[in-house]
């Protein structure tokens, strides 16, 4: 099962579980979720991991916060800028995965913010598009 499905799965789960008061399995299914999102794109700039944004998932939509440690042009670390990563259903591909920049007041003009959301939509679409962690036996 491809990891954006098994999301969708756990989180369904849990709601279920939340809505007949099983305590115990909503804390199982949560901690399966942290395990599936453990599994997420990590380095290359993606250096704190991302975050289920809960506040704005269901199981039929995704979003992710992904902070972005951007670089200038001389190698070094310039600042953090978060993604928002939102993932829909598609007919036709199974999913989309669009990705917006959440811009500080006051950030780097050089900082290429474009070609930076289309990286991580490639990122976060490549692992939701990834067989998921099966998983472990309770």
């Amino acid at each position: 099962m491809k990891v954006a499905n098994r999301i969708a799965q756990v989180l369904a789960a849990i709601e279920n579980c939340e809505n007949s008061g099983n305590v115990e399995w909503v804390q199982r299914w949560e901690s399966y979720l942290d395990e599936i999102i453990l599994t997420g794109p990590h380095g290359s700039g993606i250096d704190s991991g991302i975050v289920l944004t809960e506040e704005n998932t269901t199981p039929e939509l995704l979003s992710f916060n992904v902070p972005y440690h951007h670089m200038n042009e001389n190698g070094y670390y310039c600042g953090w800028i978060d993604y928002i990563v939102v993932v829909k259903p598609s007919l036709q591909f199974g999913f989309d995965v669009v990705c917006n920049a959440e811009l500080p007041d006051e950030h780097d003009d050089d900082v290429d913010i474009c070609g930076t959301e289309n990286y991580l939509a490639d990122m976060m679409y490549e692992w939701l598009d990834s067989e998921s962690p099966e998983r472990a036996n309770d």
